[in-house]
């Protein structure tokens, strides 16, 4: 795993395990000021010591999964007790615990095409349905990720993912695309079915719906309070 640290001398932390695929560059338009930031990305390995480090630094985390990084922050951070305890607020955002799967995730099929016949052009065909109207500004700031090393965290993705059961989840609110075109609305709340859920326009790649990820993280806090005093 690789990562991205924003430092503002915060004592809390907001965490961003992005999707397959990513590194930094997405996001940094969307760092909130005022807020320290960390934004993991690159799963050819589960090498996480120095991120489990400066996790521990902090003395509260909030915590945004996006895609299948709802299943490697799970992985990660199940085990750790100590900083389980730190998290405030965790949101699963367009991803769940079996993200290859046929009801609650991509196809195993279709995930395993990509990964046989990955080239140039099948990455174009996955940002454009992930990104759908907001293609533009995504390639604007584009993951700097060569093609080998895109193919191979995808291969170890398959090679490793194993479906994790809903009640040993570490979230407190999932948040859906209606939109999503790569795992499905309809299977992602198939999944979600013990864990509240909100529901936005917009396709997997959803943060330009917010400023910035703050605005992400208080929108789910906000939807959060209110389904909590209905």
């Amino acid at each position: 795993m690789r990562f991205y640290l924003k430092r503002e001398e915060s004592s809390s932390l907001l965490v961003l395990f992005a999707g397959w695929g990513m590194d930094q560059h997405p996001f940094l338009s969307l760092l909130p000021p005022e807020r320290d930031v960390l934004i993991v990305f690159d799963y050819r390995s589960w090498q996480s010591e120095e991120i489990l480090a400066i996790m521990a630094e902090y003395s509260s985390l909030h915590l945004l999964a996006w895609s299948m990084g709802v299943w490697v922050a799970q992985r990660l951070l199940a085990a750790r007790e100590d900083l389980l305890a730190k998290v405030d607020f965790s949101v699963a955002i367009n991803g769940t615990l079996a993200p290859i799967d046929a009801v609650h995730g991509i196809d195993p099929q279709v995930f395993k095409g990509m990964v046989d016949d990955f080239s140039p052009q099948v990455l174009e065909l996955f940002n454009k349905k992930m990104c759908r109207r907001e293609l533009s500004r995504f390639m604007a700031d584009a993951p700097r990720r060569d093609l080998a090393g895109l193919h191979e965290e995808l291969a170890h993705f398959y090679q490793e993912v194993v479906a994790l059961p809903e009640g040993d989840s570490l979230y407190q609110m999932a948040l859906v695309s209606k939109a999503d075109m790569v795992i499905l609305a309809r299977n992602q709340e198939m999944f979600w079915q013990q864990t509240p859920i909100v529901s936005v326009p917009g396709p997997h790649f959803p943060f330009y719906l917010w400023r910035d990820l703050g605005g992400c993280l208080d929108f789910c806090r906000r939807s959060a309070n209110k389904k909590n005093t209905l």
